[in-house]
């Protein structure tokens, strides 16, 4: 019966707090990218996004849970979004570096 408590509570904190590593990951990226637009839209939503995972410490049901909570799902839909165009960005210019050299 503990055990399962246990297991119900760390997934409970797990989920949430992937959105620090995220993050962090973004902001890892976006720092190899040549162009600015990418690191000025970057830094303020993993702050954003970060500073939103404290809903999981809110009570439940409560008007600021429920605020950050919906913070941080925007803020993940924009990153996840954001990671999109880096990929595409990265592609983009791996494939222009391979067609100099061809």
């Amino acid at each position: 019966m503990e055990m399962g408590r246990i297991i119900r509570l760390s997934a409970s904190y797990l989920g949430p707090l992937s959105s620090i590593w995220f993050s962090f990951a973004l902001v890892m990226a976006v720092l190899e990218t040549k162009p600015i637009r990418y690191k000025v839209m970057v830094f303020p939503v993993a702050a954003l996004y970060v500073l939103s995972t404290s809903y999981i410490f809110m009570d439940s049901d409560s008007v600021a849970e429920t605020l950050l909570f919906n913070i941080n799902y925007l803020c993940g839909l924009a990153s996840l979004t954001i990671a999109g165009f880096l990929i595409l960005h990265h592609f983009k210019t791996q494939y222009e570096v391979i067609s100099k050299h061809a």
